[in-house]
C-alpha cells in the first residue's frame, strides 16, 4: 500500500486528529494540515535521499549505496520529520558518509560526504 493510499484510510470516515465525521478524504483541521505538510516533507527528503544515495547519484559521479541503506536513512528522516530526532550521521561502506538533519528553520538536510585518503612513504 502506498503512502499516499495509507493517508487516504486515515482521513475517510473519522479524522484521527479532531475526531469530525467527514465523507470526504481530507480534513481540514489543523492537526490534519499539519499530518499532510509533514508526509509531503518526507516523500521530498526520500526523493532527495534516491537523488544522493540511490541508483541516479551515478549522474553526479557517485557510487550508489545498498537499498538497505536508503530504506534506513528514510527511516530517520521519519524520526526527525516528526520531532523524534534531531540529527543522525551514517558511516556507510567504501568512505561514504550521510547526515541527516533538521536545519533551524524547519528544513530536512541531508548530506553526502565521501573521505579519499592516499598516504604513500618514501624511504631515505
Amino acid at each position: 500500500m502506498s503512502d499516499k493510499e495509507n493517508k487516504k484510510i486515515n482521513f475517510e470516515g473519522v479524522c484521527p486528529f479532531c475526531g469530525q465525521v467527514s465523507l470526504n478524504e481530507e480534513c481540514n483541521c489543523d492537526g490534519a494540515q499539519r499530518e499532510r505538510k509533514i508526509q509531503s516533507q518526507i516523500q521530498r527528503a526520500t526523493d532527495t535521499i534516491y537523488e544522493l544515495f540511490g541508483p541516479d547519484c551515478t549522474e553526479n559521479g557517485y557510487i550508489p549505496i545498498a537499498d538497505e541503506s536508503i530504506k534506513l536513512m528514510r527511516e530517520i528522516v521519519e524520526q526527525v520529520a516528526y520531532w523524534k530526532m534531531y540529527s543522525a550521521s551514517l558511516h556507510i561502506a567504501n568512505g561514504i558518509k550521510a547526515k541527516i538533519s533538521r536545519t533551524a528553520s524547519g528544513k530536512i538536510k541531508i548530506e553526502r560526504s565521501e573521505t579519499k585518503k592516499q598516504s604513500l612513504e618514501v624511504e631515505d
